[in-house]
């Protein structure tokens, strides 16, 4: 009496109890022929799917969609595992019905970047400018327990999740995530500058300088504007690629130049400089541009100290090199 005919219970189409499509006494999330009865499981390939269904085309009729699950294979996130709904918790394009779960602590092994942007930044802002500063796991857990600011709606993440998300979140964007922060380098995750030497926590550690010791690299503000005057690189981590280069003329007029890393377009900016008299603000105040972020008359200040080895760093991270003869 469970409303299916005896002519067709357990045959290939037909619902048998519920959560067992097929009817063959093997619930569809353990089948691996969902659609197709098969109640000794057979696989002799062990490939998961099993023998009564390997290379059919699935109860839809479509063809290569060999799970029978209505997405074809090639759009298929699990194409030999039965799910419609296409989950896929974190985001990395394998379906969550054919993918192993991390093992517990493993780094790496989900994009915390993409698990941020689904479930955090309608909140929090983008990754880039996140206003989240605590890095600490049971704060945000409890938080989620405790629907904190509706926070609930991450309920469904594991660990492995959270630890994902806090991998990739730097709420005082010096360029090491709060984790690090709290964990590795000692340093503050709601100051960029915890040393307070001039340099960037994310840029010391890059260099090999301790961020929490204020002697290390030993900044120091220019002591005079002739300090700056010269020809100026901005190199990436390897050092040889330029990405901008910056002229300081005696006369207090500026050019700087640039590459985008991304497209590759070039763009150029004229105008007047000048050093506060403490030597620890540059400010510049733009004449002409290319730079469709900047306007003549924009006016720019920036924080600038020199390392011992006369480079110089402004705003805390953008690191300038004198260029070479």
């Amino acid at each position: 009496m469970d409303g299916v005919g005896d002519a067709c219970q357990g045959q290939q189409g037909t619902v048998g109890e519920p959560g067992d499509t097929d009817g063959d006494g093997i619930l569809d999330e353990q089948d691996n022929c969902p659609m197709v009865p098969n109640p000794d499981q057979a696989d002799v390939d062990m490939d998961g799917v099993g023998d009564a269904c390997q290379g059919q085309q699935g109860t839809v009729g479509e063809p290569g969609d060999m799970d029978g699950d209505g997405i074809l294979d090639e759009q298929d996130n699990c194409p030999n595992a039965y799910n419609p709904g296409q989950e896929d918790i974190d985001l990395n394009g394998v379906g969550d019905a054919c993918e192993a779960p991390p093992e517990s602590g493993t780094p790496g092994t989900l994009d915390g970047a993409a698990l941020y942007d689904d479930n955090c930044a309608s909140c929090h802002g983008a990754l880039d400018q996140t206003t989240i500063t605590d890095a600490n796991p049971l704060a945000l857990e409890f938080a989620i327990a405790n629907n904190t600011g509706g926070m609930g709606t991450l309920a469904d993440l594991t660990e492995d999740y959270f630890a994902a998300i806090l991998d990739v979140i730097d709420g005082d964007h010096d360029g090491l995530p709060n984790r690090v922060e709290t964990v590795d380098t000692g340093t503050a995750f709601d100051n960029p500058d915890t040393d307070g030497d001039g340099v960037g926590d994310g840029l010391e550690v890059g260099l090999g300088f301790d961020p929490t010791d204020a002697a290390s690299p030993g900044a120091a503000p220019p002591s005079s504007e002739s300090d700056l005057v010269g020809t100026w690189e901005n190199l990436d981590p390897s050092g040889t690629i330029v990405f901008e280069t910056a002229v300081f003329n005696s006369d207090n007029t500026y050019q700087v130049s640039g590459t985008d890393p991304f497209d590759g377009s070039t763009w150029s900016e004229t105008g007047t400089w000048s050093l506060s008299t403490d030597g620890t603000t540059l400010t510049t105040v733009v004449s002409t541009s290319t730079d469709s972020s900047s306007t003549a008359g924009e006016t720019e200040t920036f924080s600038v100290v020199l390392l011992p080895d006369g480079r110089v760093v402004l705003d805390l991270w953008m690191l300038w090199t004198p260029a070479g003869p």
